[in-house]
């Protein structure tokens, strides 16, 4: 009876750790959930970089075959020619606004997860707890219950148990 107390338990703390680990654990289903999102998230920041790429390709071509595009892009940047001359004025707000957008910087997100030694200290409680149970229950039964549970085990072993007035008394044989 104790080795199937100790089984019931353990069986029982195995199965808890094993949901908790599976549900909250670092390769769980929480955690994925988790993972998935990002994954989205970077799947949608992933077509705007190559949407900002594509644009940057495009003007660099134009910077290649167009001089007046190479002109008009110095300027943008406060540079001049040969011969030029630059005037600057103190007092007036320059726009500085930038020349290209080159997207917003995404960075990872922690992922939220139980770490191995909860999920194992979850399944130890569970044991612990249902053995306490297990045993409790074994010492609740009433005494005489137990008695007439180890008396009937005796008598069918071949020991004969005779009663006077609520006392056994053994019949051994005689050698």
């Amino acid at each position: 009876m104790e080795k199937m107390r100790f089984l019931m338990a353990s069986c029982a703390g195995t199965l808890i750790y094993v949901i908790v680990s599976l549900l909250g654990g670092k390769d769980g289903v929480f955690a994925n959930r988790q993972l998935e999102a990002q994954k989205a998230l970077i799947v949608a920041h992933t077509a705007e970089v190559q949407k900002i790429n594509d644009e940057l390709s495009l003007e660099n071509e134009i910077l290649y075959r167009d001089s007046a595009a190479i002109k008009a892009q110095a300027r943008q940047l406060d540079l001049i020619s040969d011969g030029e001359r630059l005037v600057k004025v103190n007092g007036l707000d320059h726009d500085t606004l930038p020349l290209h957008n080159s997207g917003s910087v995404l960075l990872r997100q922690d992922i939220f997860y139980l770490p191995e030694w909860v999920c194992k200290l979850f399944g130890v409680l569970v044991f612990v707890l249902v053995l306490l149970i297990l045993v409790l229950k074994d010492f609740a039964r009433s005494p005489a219950a137990a008695r007439i549970k180890s008396e009937s085990a005796k008598a069918t072993s071949g020991a004969q148990t005779l009663r006077a007035q609520g006392i056994p008394i053994y019949d051994m044989r005689k050698i």
